[in-house]
């Protein structure tokens, strides 16, 4: 078979050349029509460039190369052409490292020239946007939260992808170091390497480490505490276990009802009564014996919480018979109750009969729950008893007691306040006259001091300093009413107020030489007692009398009168005492009365009593 070909011309390329000048010829007019055009120049992705570039500008013409684009805000990084045979159609900007998010930038293009012609073209001034940042749309643990797992995610869902927006940074305080275990660009979580601690409060904090301003760095910051370690409440422990009575241990929370976490050292059954209360029942035991017991390490709470370490306890059988007494030290009332408190139950008539008191004093028995009371008939003021229980008291489930059990207690002093009123003396030196006048208005006399002074002898005059000569207070009363101690005035002793208190019609007794005791007794007979002290700082003084006599008294002599007393007739604590200078009530000390009565001695040292 023959085959047909078909030569081209020779002539060919020649023609293939015309048309490629043909094509460059209508593409150059093509090209020099548009640079007639008006230049438009785009900005890709304007209103939200990504941070991590690139930034691409598209010109709506080809522009000769030469010109010069700049960013402001400057940022590091390259600038790229796209060309044509013609010129640069499009440029684009990679930063070295990024936009800063949510940032205005202006893009400004100058030096710009149309191809071909040449023809200058105006500045370019575009304003894009980066892109804004995800926010932060859930975090958790979230703020305030409590019970969270020591071994916690923190889980920080995004508003949208990040995109490469921000550097998430997170950290705990106290510091734990975190790892990143998921990210799927929207949502995070970290796992702190070791378990955090129990009880304590963490704040988790979140950054985005490219924002410079450390205002605006921190993105999130959340406070939330940890789960708590179970705490024991209460556990059986000491001593006093008898039969029927459980081992109870309560705890602060709801705990995982897990019986394997206690251990016992002897027979028994455990059962949660609750939650939180664990109960165990022995299946025997004795009296006298100690047993221990444990709460294991690794115990859980229902929100996660551990025990850290094993918890040891021990607790004790009924023993021997123990018990608290009262009263005890003194001041205690005649009919104060006796309380034997013992430590379980015991047979009433085995601990009544090893009762005693001394010294001896009749009582009753009465009982509540394991304690006993013996209720005096009446006890004395001011004595030391001694009470107990001698050994032997038997329990209802125990041992005997195998020591004396009870205390010593003393009883108060007797107080006695005589009725007697008190006055206030109206002359400056008629102390003694008013103490009587007390004394009588006790007895049931009323009268006034005149009456009194001239019962008891009255010629007032003034001292004879010449010859120091003056009247005899153990006779009558020497110098005036109103008057100056020493000089115009002086007073009376205690045999003429003994004396004028007979003219009522009542025996009245003198003495010399007073005594607590003796003053003590009057008091208890209900007989108040007139004493001679002193009212300010004293001195010794003397002075003759017109019948020979020589005087010896003290310059501010005062008297009061004793109305009541604390303490026994032959121990006394203290005396009350009516004082007619201001018209006061007080209490004095045995110490201090005996010390106001003794100033000088024998000298200074009388009373009267009237019956």
């Amino acid at each position: 078979m023959s085959k047909l070909v078909r030569r081209l011309p020779a002539h060919w390329p020649l023609i293939v050349a015309l048309l490629a000048v043909a094509g460059l010829v209508a593409g150059t007019a093509v090209a020099y029509l548009r640079t007639q055009e008006r230049l438009t120049v785009v900005v890709a992705s304007q209103q939200s460039v990504r941070v991590a570039g690139p930034l691409s500008v598209d010109f709506s013409q080809d522009i000769a190369p030469g010109f010069k684009a700049s960013l402001e805000p400057k940022v590091a990084g390259t600038w790229h052409e796209q060309r044509t045979l013609l010129g640069v159609t499009s440029i684009s900007f990679t930063p070295s490292g990024r936009f800063q998010p949510t940032q205005k930038y202006q893009l400004r293009i100058t030096g710009m020239k149309r191809v071909l012609v040449g023809a200058a073209l105006p500045e370019v001034k575009q304003t894009f946007k980066t892109q804004q940042p995800a926010q932060i749309s859930s975090v958790s643990p979230h703020d305030g939260a409590t019970g969270v797992p020591t071994k916690t995610q923190f889980k920080v869902t995004l508003s949208s992808a990040n995109d490469g927006v921000r550097t998430l940074r997170p950290s705990l305080s106290p510091a734990v170091p975190l790892k990143l275990v998921s990210n799927n660009d929207k949502q995070y979580i970290w796992m702190p390497v070791e378990a955090l601690k129990q009880g304590a409060t963490y704040v988790f904090t979140l950054e985005d480490v490219h924002i410079t301003d450390p205002a605006m760095r921190k993105m999130t910051s959340t406070s939330f505490r940890v789960v708590t370690e179970p705490g024991i409440v209460s556990a059986r422990t000491g001593g006093l276990f008898a039969p029927g009575q459980t081992v109870d241990i309560n705890f602060d929370q709801p705990i995982e009802p897990d019986t394997s976490k206690f251990t016992f050292d002897l027979a028994g059954k455990s059962v949660w009564a609750d939650d939180r209360t664990l109960k165990f029942t022995p299946d025997a035991i004795k009296p006298g014996e100690t047993h221990a017991y444990k709460v294991k390490a690794g115990l859980r709470t229902k929100a996660g919480g551990v025990l850290e370490a094993d918890r040891d306890f021990t607790f004790a059988t009924n023993g021997p018979v123990s018990a608290t007494a009262s009263p005890g030290g003194g001041g205690n009332g005649l009919t104060v109750p006796i309380r034997i408190a013992f430590d379980q139950a015991v047979d009433h008539a085995s601990a009544q009969a090893r009762f005693s008191i001394s010294p001896a004093s009749p009582g009753t028995f009465s009982w509540s729950g394991n304690t006993m009371t013996y209720s005096p008939a009446g006890l004395s003021f001011q004595t030391d008893y001694n009470y107990g229980v001698s050994p032997g008291v038997v329990p209802v489930w125990g041992l005997p007691s195998a020591r004396g059990l009870g205390g010593s207690f003393v009883t108060a002093l007797q107080t006695i306040k005589l009725n007697v009123p008190l006055y206030k003396q109206p002359y400056a030196s008629s102390c003694e006259l008013t103490a009587l006048r007390m004394v009588l208005a006790f007895r049931g006399i009323t009268t006034d001091e005149v009456d009194i002074v001239n019962r008891v002898g009255f010629s007032p005059r003034n001292r004879d300093t010449a010859t120091n000569t003056w009247d005899d207070p153990n006779v009558m009363f020497v110098g005036a009413l109103n008057g100056l101690q020493g000089s115009t005035a002086y007073g009376v002793h205690a045999d003429p107020i003994a004396k004028a208190a007979r003219t009522y019609g009542h025996s009245a007794t003198a003495i010399h030489g007073l005594s607590a005791q003796y003053i003590s007794a009057r008091i208890h007979e209900g007989n108040p007692v007139i004493f001679w002290g002193h009212s300010y700082p004293t001195k010794a003084d003397s002075w003759n009398t017109p019948g020979g006599g020589v005087v010896q008294t003290w310059i501010n002599s005062h008297a009061r009168v004793v109305v009541g007393v604390v303490g026994s007739a032959d121990a006394p604590s203290g005396f009350y005492i009516n004082d007619s200078w201001g018209g006061k009530a007080f209490y004095w000390s045995t110490g201090e009365l005996m010390a106001n009565i003794n100033t000088l001695g024998s000298i200074s040292n009388m009373g009267v009593v009237v019956y």
